[in-house]
Order: C-alpha cells, then sequence, then structure tokens
C-alpha cells in the first residue's frame, strides 16, 4: 500500500498538485493532503482554506491523518525533511531538485520502509539540472563511504 511524500520547492506547487490528484479518477486510491512551513499565513490567496485555521494545526492533523492511515500522501516543502515526526514511507518523490546534499539526504531519510523507492524529478531536457542531481548523488555517496563501516543505513520498517 502507498505511503509517500512528494517534497516540493514551492507551496503552491503543493497546493496544486494536491487538487491536480484529487481531479484524476484514475488516482482515486492516493489520499493526500499538504504540510506546509510554518510562515504560511492561514487564508492566504496562494493556499487551499486551512482546514483548522492555522498551519501548524493543520500539518498536526495532516500528520495525524497520514499516521492513522487516513492519508497514504502527503505532498510538503521542505519542512518535512527533518525535525517532524513522519509515519516511514515507502515512496518519497523530490518534485523539485534539491539544492543541497544535505536536502537530498534528509529527503531519502523519508524512505524508511524495506522495499522503498526514492525518486529524484528532472525535466527530461534540463542538462543543468541533471548534473546538479548526479554531483548530489555523487556527494551522498561521500559521505556514505565516509562511514565508519561504509555502508548506508539500512530501513529499519
Amino acid at each position: 500500500e502507498l505511503r509517500g511524500i512528494v517534497f516540493t520547492a514551492r507551496r503552491m506547487t503543493a497546493v496544486l498538485l494536491v487538487y491536480i490528484i484529487s481531479q484524476i479518477s484514475e488516482f482515486s486510491f492516493i489520499r493526500a493532503d499538504v504540510l506546509l512551513g510554518a510562515s504560511q499565513k492561514a487564508g492566504s490567496t496562494m493556499d487551499r482554506p486551512i482546514r483548522s485555521g492555522s498551519v501548524r494545526n493543520a500539518n498536526q492533523l495532516t500528520l495525524a491523518d497520514f499516521a492513522n492511515g487516513s492519508l497514504n500522501l502527503i505532498f510538503a516543502t521542505q519542512v518535512a525533511e527533518e525535525g517532524v515526526d513522519i509515519q516511514p514511507c515507502n515512496v518519497v518523490v523530490r518534485f523539485d531538485l534539491p539544492k543541497t546534499a544535505t536536502s537530498l539526504i534528509q529527503s531519502r531519510g523519508r524512505a524508511r520502509m524495506v522495499n522503498s523507492q526514492f525518486i529524484v524529478m528532472v525535466p527530461e531536457m534540463d542538462q543543468d539540472e541533471r548534473s546538479a542531481a548526479e554531483h548530489a548523488t555523487g556527494l551522498e555517496a561521500n559521505i556514505v563511504s565516509a562511514l565508519p563501516n561504509g555502508e548506508a543505513p539500512q530501513a529499519i520498517a
């Protein structure tokens, strides 16, 4: 069963992707919501109505719904990369290229279930972004090789 996070660089992208997914009947099995940074103001014109009046409360509801299975996909900004308790995922997607190797590693770390998938989306014809993704992956490999046992931590769910 799907349990995943899609990371986006912009709040508006996360909100729009949730809306688009909800309109496609082939994706009716997806139950999605957004997880936004706390600086987002409730009622912003760029945002769908926040269901509880504040982003912090909406985020808590989203995380609780994801934990209990009411939601199976979260579209999130970098707020979900670290410091937020999120249930293990079997699919993690970077919709936008991460800006740093740290961001790449932190988002990849959300794919904690056994046999999980980590996907970085890069425009097919954008050679600069493809090179940046390959560079970030190389940096991650260098970091992993510097670990005491030379191996990345294994998924444990």
